[in-house]
């Protein structure tokens, strides 16, 4: 994945830019989550204690913080939207640069589907999905710092958390991960027949209906439609599954994590806002997992897409050196 988006990047420009906005925006989401977990850790001991200064001082503290990171945040998306708007023009300029390159011999040997296919529907999923990047870098440094949090305050809370998520992860690699990239590819091959079908369907209506071949035609369009259908169903299901297993997950982890620290509590080890505190790294670490996991099925999906568009550039290319 990760060598077809780099080839992808190096064929139109910017994977210089591209590195620098995912290191910009990787520390994000832990940053945050470390001010909520301050935050209420002192909040909560303020309210213990009734002091009221405290609780007003932490008030304040997290209100400037969290101004500061929405301005960062938001910056540097306002700078990938940017980006990613303009790749894709680029993308789509070296597309039809490339086919100019191509023979006729070649250009026939593909339907207008799959051409329309490719320099649409491949360039938006080929994008759109890898993009995600940003969002795993910033999912890696979250279940790192998160982890490590979690082992300061207390190592068998860290055991538990990480229990709790491994059965999640494995099902959802297993279930919805694996196929994900084979799945895009057959729906996007059957949404190229069915453009193809459509086409045909719209520009030979008069020749159909003169030799009576209009049943047919539509036949054939309603069969590609229902493949295409099909297809798109199955990945469908696919993500509702994965999505079903969050709440099974985080419900029993956030269950035991209470359990234990009651326990921590009782035994004088850590108090409510310690507690809460441990929420937060917990939350941190469930949030990266998730955004992880939801990141990797995205990018196997976008692979078919990448695959197909660098398939065409290097056919230009190759065309342009004979």
């Amino acid at each position: 994945m990760i060598r077809q988006m780099r080839k992808l990047l190096a064929a139109v420009g910017g994977t210089g830019v591209f590195a620098v906005l995912v290191i910009l925006r990787s520390p994000f989401d832990t940053v945050y989550m470390l001010v909520q977990a301050i935050f209420f850790e002192r909040a909560f001991r303020a309210v213990s204690c009734s002091d009221m200064a405290m609780l007003s001082d932490a008030c304040i503290r997290f209100g400037i913080a969290a101004c500061l990171l929405f301005l960062y945040n938001g910056t540097v998306w306002s700078r990938y939207a940017g980006f990613s708007v303009r790749t894709e023009a680029r993308v789509r300029e070296k597309l039809f640069h490339s086919m100019l390159q191509l023979s006729m011999e070649k250009m026939e040997a593909l339907s207008y589907g799959e051409w329309q296919t490719r320099i649409n529907g491949d360039v938006r999923l080929g994008l759109h999905k890898p993009m995600q990047f940003p969002h795993a870098a910033n999912a890696l440094v979250s279940i790192t710092v998160s982890f490590f949090l979690l082992l300061y305050v207390n190592w068998n809370a860290a055991l538990l958390v990480v229990l709790s998520v491994l059965p999640h992860v494995w099902l959802n690699q297993m279930l919805v991960a694996r196929k994900a990239a084979a799945l895009r590819k057959r729906s996007q091959e059957a949404a190229a027949e069915n453009l193809s079908d459509m086409n045909l369907f719209i520009v030979c209506a008069d020749t159909a209906k003169l030799y009576d071949a209009y049943g047919f035609l539509e036949r054939r369009f309603q069969k590609s439609s229902w493949t295409l259908m099909r297809n798109n169903s199955k990945i469908h299901f696919r993500k509702a599954l994965g999505n079903a297993m969050v709440p099974l997950f985080s419900l029993g982890g956030y269950l035991l994590l209470l359990y234990v620290g009651s326990g921590l509590i009782a035994a004088g080890r850590l108090d409510f806002g310690g507690l809460t505190a441990l929420m937060q790294y917990r939350g941190g670490f469930l949030k990266g997992i998730f955004m992880l996991i939801t990141c990797i099925v995205s990018m196997k999906e976008g692979l078919a897409g990448i695959r197909r568009v660098n398939e065409t550039i290097d056919m230009g290319n190759s065309s342009k050196e004979n």
